[in-house]
Protein backbone atom coordinates (compact mmCIF):
# COMPACT_ATOMS: atom_id res chain seq x y z
CA UNK A 1 0.00 0.00 0.00
CA UNK A 2 2.81 2.44 0.74
CA UNK A 3 4.29 1.93 -2.71
CA UNK A 4 0.89 2.74 -4.27
CA UNK A 5 0.69 5.99 -2.19
CA UNK A 6 4.27 6.88 -3.17
CA UNK A 7 3.46 6.30 -6.86
CA UNK A 8 0.33 8.44 -6.54
CA UNK A 9 2.32 11.25 -4.84
CA UNK A 10 5.05 11.06 -7.52
CA UNK A 11 2.46 11.04 -10.27
CA UNK A 12 0.62 13.97 -8.69
CA UNK A 13 3.86 15.92 -8.16
CA UNK A 14 4.94 15.19 -11.73
CA UNK A 15 1.58 16.42 -13.04
CA UNK A 16 1.74 19.65 -11.04
CA UNK A 17 5.36 20.23 -12.09
CA UNK A 18 4.46 19.61 -15.74
CA UNK A 19 1.53 22.06 -15.48
CA UNK A 20 3.73 24.80 -14.00
CA UNK A 21 6.43 24.27 -16.60
CA UNK A 22 3.83 24.59 -19.35
CA UNK A 23 2.51 27.79 -17.79
CA UNK A 24 6.05 29.23 -17.57
CA UNK A 25 6.77 28.36 -21.22
CA UNK A 26 3.52 30.04 -22.30
CA UNK A 27 4.33 33.16 -20.25
CA UNK A 28 7.80 33.32 -21.80
CA UNK A 29 6.28 33.06 -25.29
CA UNK A 30 3.76 35.80 -24.51
CA UNK A 31 6.53 38.04 -23.16
CA UNK A 32 8.59 37.46 -26.32
CA UNK A 33 5.67 38.18 -28.66
CA UNK A 34 4.70 41.23 -26.57
CA UNK A 35 8.26 42.57 -26.69
CA UNK A 36 8.44 42.15 -30.44
CA UNK A 37 5.04 43.80 -30.91
CA UNK A 38 6.02 46.72 -28.65
CA UNK A 39 9.28 47.23 -30.53
CA UNK A 40 7.53 47.08 -33.90
CA UNK A 41 4.33 48.99 -33.16
CA UNK A 42 4.92 50.79 -29.86
CA UNK A 43 5.89 54.44 -29.42
CA UNK A 44 9.07 55.66 -31.08
CA UNK A 45 12.17 55.97 -29.01
CA UNK A 46 12.83 59.47 -27.78
CA UNK A 47 15.35 61.14 -30.02
CA UNK A 48 17.17 64.17 -28.76
CA UNK A 49 16.84 66.92 -31.35
CA UNK A 50 20.24 67.46 -32.88
CA UNK A 51 22.03 68.68 -35.93
CA UNK A 52 22.97 65.57 -37.88
CA UNK A 53 26.40 66.33 -39.35
CA UNK A 54 26.87 62.73 -40.54
CA UNK A 55 24.46 63.36 -43.43
CA UNK A 56 26.14 66.56 -44.62
CA UNK A 57 27.70 66.21 -48.05
CA UNK A 58 25.86 63.02 -49.00
CA UNK A 59 24.12 63.05 -52.37
CA UNK A 60 20.70 61.49 -52.11
CA UNK A 61 18.51 60.07 -54.83
CA UNK A 62 14.78 59.66 -54.61
CA UNK A 63 13.09 58.20 -57.64
CA UNK A 64 11.26 60.84 -59.66
CA UNK A 65 12.60 63.84 -57.71
CA UNK A 66 14.35 66.62 -59.62
CA UNK A 67 16.50 68.56 -57.18
CA UNK A 68 17.32 71.25 -59.75
CA UNK A 69 13.71 72.54 -59.69
CA UNK A 70 14.78 74.71 -56.75
CA UNK A 71 18.02 76.10 -55.30
CA UNK A 72 17.15 74.33 -52.05
CA UNK A 73 14.72 71.63 -51.02
CA UNK A 74 13.70 70.76 -47.50
CA UNK A 75 12.90 67.07 -47.13
CA UNK A 76 10.67 65.99 -44.26
CA UNK A 77 11.52 62.37 -43.45
CA UNK A 78 8.55 61.24 -41.40
CA UNK A 79 6.54 58.20 -40.46
CA UNK A 80 2.82 57.93 -39.82
CA UNK A 81 3.71 55.81 -36.77
CA UNK A 82 5.97 58.43 -35.16
CA UNK A 83 4.34 60.47 -32.42
CA UNK A 84 7.19 63.01 -32.57
CA UNK A 85 6.35 63.57 -36.25
CA UNK A 86 2.71 64.15 -35.36
CA UNK A 87 3.66 66.54 -32.55
CA UNK A 88 5.73 68.58 -35.04
CA UNK A 89 2.75 69.24 -37.34
CA UNK A 90 2.42 72.94 -36.44
CA UNK A 91 6.12 73.50 -37.12
CA UNK A 92 5.87 71.74 -40.50
CA UNK A 93 3.05 74.12 -41.46
CA UNK A 94 5.15 77.17 -40.48
CA UNK A 95 8.16 75.69 -42.26
CA UNK A 96 6.12 75.06 -45.39
CA UNK A 97 4.80 78.65 -45.40
CA UNK A 98 8.28 80.10 -44.90
CA UNK A 99 9.74 77.86 -47.61
CA UNK A 100 7.01 78.78 -50.08
CA UNK A 101 7.66 82.51 -49.41
CA UNK A 102 11.39 82.00 -50.14
CA UNK A 103 10.97 79.75 -53.17
CA UNK A 104 12.27 76.66 -51.41
CA UNK A 105 10.75 73.35 -52.47
CA UNK A 106 9.30 71.18 -49.67
CA UNK A 107 8.83 67.45 -50.00
CA UNK A 108 8.05 64.57 -47.69
CA UNK A 109 9.45 61.05 -47.66
CA UNK A 110 7.69 58.38 -45.66
CA UNK A 111 8.04 54.59 -45.60
CA UNK A 112 4.26 54.19 -45.84
CA UNK A 113 2.35 54.15 -49.16
CA UNK A 114 1.82 57.60 -50.71
CA UNK A 115 -1.96 57.61 -50.19
CA UNK A 116 -1.50 56.83 -46.48
CA UNK A 117 1.26 59.44 -46.23
CA UNK A 118 -0.87 62.13 -47.93
CA UNK A 119 -3.79 61.37 -45.64
CA UNK A 120 -1.48 61.64 -42.62
CA UNK A 121 -0.08 64.99 -43.80
CA UNK A 122 -3.58 66.28 -44.58
CA UNK A 123 -4.64 65.41 -41.02
CA UNK A 124 -1.67 67.46 -39.78
CA UNK A 125 -2.79 70.34 -42.01
CA UNK A 126 0.41 70.16 -44.05
CA UNK A 127 -0.18 70.38 -47.80
CA UNK A 128 2.95 69.15 -49.55
CA UNK A 129 2.93 68.72 -53.32
CA UNK A 130 5.71 66.14 -53.51
CA UNK A 131 5.20 63.11 -51.28
CA UNK A 132 7.29 60.01 -51.94
CA UNK A 133 7.39 56.55 -50.47
CA UNK A 134 10.89 55.24 -49.83
CA UNK A 135 12.71 53.31 -47.15
CA UNK A 136 14.06 56.05 -44.92
CA UNK A 137 17.43 54.32 -44.72
CA UNK A 138 17.77 54.84 -48.48
CA UNK A 139 18.13 58.58 -47.82
CA UNK A 140 20.37 58.10 -44.77
CA UNK A 141 17.63 58.57 -42.19
CA UNK A 142 17.85 56.44 -39.04
CA UNK A 143 15.24 58.19 -36.86
CA UNK A 144 12.09 60.20 -37.40
CA UNK A 145 11.44 63.00 -37.72
CA UNK A 146 14.48 64.10 -39.69
CA UNK A 147 14.63 67.32 -41.68
CA UNK A 148 17.11 67.44 -44.55
CA UNK A 149 18.19 70.52 -46.50
CA UNK A 150 19.30 69.56 -50.01
CA UNK A 151 20.89 71.79 -52.65
CA UNK A 152 20.00 71.83 -56.36
CA UNK A 153 22.37 68.93 -57.00
CA UNK A 154 20.78 66.64 -54.39
CA UNK A 155 23.60 67.08 -51.87
CA UNK A 156 22.65 67.40 -48.21
CA UNK A 157 23.76 70.73 -46.76
CA UNK A 158 22.09 70.48 -43.34
CA UNK A 159 19.97 68.04 -41.36
CA UNK A 160 18.21 67.88 -38.02
CA UNK A 161 16.94 64.85 -36.13
CA UNK A 162 14.08 64.67 -33.66
CA UNK A 163 11.27 66.94 -32.57
CA UNK A 164 12.95 70.33 -32.58
CA UNK A 165 12.76 72.87 -29.76
CA UNK A 166 11.84 76.46 -30.76
CA UNK A 167 15.46 77.63 -31.12
CA UNK A 168 16.26 74.86 -33.64
CA UNK A 169 12.97 75.47 -35.45
CA UNK A 170 14.09 79.10 -35.92
CA UNK A 171 17.48 77.89 -37.16
CA UNK A 172 15.86 75.62 -39.77
CA UNK A 173 13.64 78.45 -41.03
CA UNK A 174 16.58 80.88 -41.13
CA UNK A 175 18.51 78.47 -43.39
CA UNK A 176 15.76 78.49 -46.01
Amino acid sequence: MTSWVQNQNRSSFKGVLELWLNVLVMLACLALVGGIAYTRFGPSRSVQPTLAPSLKGIKIKISGVEWNNSQRTIVLALSTRCHFCTAGGDFYKRLQDAARARGVQVMAVLPQPVNEARSYLDNLGVQIAVVEQAPLASVGVTATPTLIMVNSEGVITDSWIGQLPPELEKEVISKL
